[in-house]
């Protein structure tokens, strides 16, 4: 069989970022040619890379080594031939034999589904882009650690904070984890459709479908466990509405003189006012803006928050004009951020 060198190194440049480099079964470091595509999964998140090629009945290969040959290959093309217990590559005067991985027989694919994609809007993935710098970078609620699509809104959170975008009056329900959203984030790519089934949710591109497996441990009920922490807020929590635009500057200006290692800054609310203020060996700086709350006259309110996630949440713009954020209280005694969230809507 004679293949294009630069369809294979396109291929392998997307497949491998879904093996697993910790080899939770022998299989899932390999790469899997079965039919007409390339199969590559960590159990938890998988691809298929779909080609114009026909791979029979299936065999893998080391996913590593395949990558790195074609990654280094010249030639335009290549010949692939497969005998029973190896695979050959053959360009020019180079000839790379590849010994064929045991324990195909212990895979379990992944099966595609049968009815057609829902369509993926692409706004609303432009929305899903902004909204997914609430995962965070540590697994704090790992029920919780991803990214949402319910009801017509996106939803993503670490476990402790959490963003919501609401898009539309409807939409599909899905759940993205976060190990899924950082390889997205590689492609650099948005996907066209997805697929829905009780045990797994699928993504269509181009030229492949990836999928997220609903494993029990990562996916208990996230959707209805996120809704009775979103209800809580609409009882009881401090809301804040403040101008987005306003802000931005305002935080940006503050966290020039932020210190480098705590990357916090200070937040004291009252019912029509906020004063942001950072503290450093530098100086302090503090700024002040108009806000509207459900605050009592004369009740105050002082937070800390990080700096960094602060920026990263005011990147959301287009047609969001006002941010509301609340706050849940430990008590009444203690400031403490318990949880935060986040809804940006439209001026409405």
């Amino acid at each position: 069989m004679e293949i294009k060198t630069k369809d294979f190194k396109r291929i392998f440049s997307v497949c491998r970022r879904f093996i697993s480099t910790k080899r939770v079964v022998d299989w899932t470091a390999n790469f899997i040619f079965a039919r007409n595509y390339v199969y590559a999964t960590n159990l938890s998140n998988g691809i298929y890379y779909f080609t114009d090629y026909d791979f029979g009945d299936g065999f893998m290969l080391p996913a590593a080594d395949v990558a790195t040959f074609f990654q280094n290959l010249d030639s335009e093309t290549c010949t692939l031939t497969e005998t029973p217990k190896k695979v050959k590559f053959e360009t020019g005067k180079t000839k790379v034999y590849f010994q064929k991985q045991y324990g195909m027989a212990q895979v379990s694919f992944v099966q595609l589904p049968t009815d057609p994609y829902s369509p993926i809007d692409s706004e609303m993935w432009e929305l899903v882009e902004k909204a997914k710098f609430s995962i965070g970078e540590e697994n704090t609620n790992y029920e919780l650690t991803g990214v949402y699509l319910h009801n017509g809104s996106i939803y993503s959170s670490n476990g402790k904070t959490a963003t919501r975008i609401d898009y539309s009056d409807e939409g599909v329900d899905a759940y993205f984890p976060k190990t899924l959203i950082k390889i997205l984030d590689d492609i650099a790519a948005a996907p066209v459709g997805i697929s829905q089934s009780d045990t797994c949710t699928m993504l269509a591109y181009e030229k492949f479908t990836v999928f997220s497996q609903k494993l029990m441990s990562a996916n208990s009920l996230p959707l209805e466990i996120l809704d009775a922490r979103i209800d809580s807020f609409d009882d009881g929590a401090c809301v804040l509405k403040v101008d987005l635009e306003e802000m931005k500057r305002a935080v940006r200006r503050v966290s020039a003189l932020v210190d480098p290692e705590g990357m916090a800054l200070s937040l004291d609310f009252d019912k029509t006012n906020m004063k942001i203020h950072s503290h450093s060996e530098r100086g302090q700086i503090e700024e002040e803006i108009a806000i509207e709350s459900n605050m009592d006259d004369g009740a105050t309110i002082s937070v800390e928050m990080n700096a960094r996630y602060l920026l990263n949440m005011l990147k959301l713009d287009g047609e969001l004009r006002y941010m509301e954020m609340c706050f849940r209280i430990k008590n009444e005694n203690v400031s403490h951020i318990v949880q935060t969230f986040v809804p940006l809507k439209d001026d409405a």
